[in-house]
């Protein structure tokens, strides 16, 4: 995406990570993680995703993940993002830190085919950043209350639940009988429209959470305690 000046003054919700001066954010439609100053980002030094673009990002987490969990000692750089300006990039190496055998990640900028920013990561900073992450995606959505009502429920259903346009209807149903609450015919379209327009973004979330079950992440736990 084209960088425009990310000042703290404009984001929705910001959360500091296990780095120095490397922080979270989130701003309308955008969620930017890297270097930060006192007014905000620094230019050259952050990584900003488009929510629509989160699905790269989420792929790319899949893998380091499974880097974490795999007896693979080092990952070569792996494209997450690639534009005309610069191509956003995350590599894993095995170190030794205080003579213990860790396994650490990198996101890396590259430009101009040189690497002009890195970000590293050890599994408990890693940890840190993935939970932050799903507050960031949401709130980057500046849904006005009862909207983000309803879109939280749809992160809670399984993606079959509303895959068609006749399952979404019966998803917004279910909605409002919980709610139980009357609602004329013009907001079960508003909150129709919601679901074919963020549907990526909800099934994105959803497997997040799925990510999050102790038992699917059981070798991430035991690692964090070695």
């Amino acid at each position: 995406m084209e960088f425009e000046e990310l000042f703290f003054s404009e984001c929705c919700q910001n959360f500091a990570l296990d780095a120095p001066l490397t922080f979270i954010s989130s701003f309308p439609g955008v969620i930017v993680f890297g270097k930060v100053n006192k007014q905000g980002f620094v230019k050259g030094k952050c990584f900003k995703f488009g929510v629509f673009e989160i699905y790269k990002l989420y792929i790319s987490i899949l893998n380091i993940l499974s880097f974490f969990t795999s007896n693979e000692k080092d990952i070569i750089p792996a494209l997450i993002v690639n534009n005309e300006e610069e191509n956003y990039f995350w590599s894993g190496k095995t170190v030794v830190k205080n003579n213990k055998t860790l396994k650490l990640v990198k996101f890396g900028i590259e430009r101009e085919d040189n690497i002009s920013f890195e970000l590293c990561f050890y599994l408990k900073q890693f940890q840190h950043f993935f939970f932050c992450l799903e507050k960031v995606i949401l709130s980057s959505l500046c849904l006005q209350e009862e909207d983000g009502c309803f879109f939280e429920f749809m992160c809670e259903q399984m993606p079959e639940t509303y895959k068609t346009t006749e399952q979404s209807k019966i998803c917004i149903e279910m909605y409002l009988k919980k709610q139980s609450s009357k609602v004329v015919n013009s907001k079960r379209e508003s909150l129709h429209n919601l679901i074919t327009y963020y549907k990526e973004i909800s099934i994105i979330i959803f497997k997040l959470r799925s990510l999050q079950i102790p038992v699917f992440r059981q070798n991430v736990v035991e690692q964090l305690f070695k």
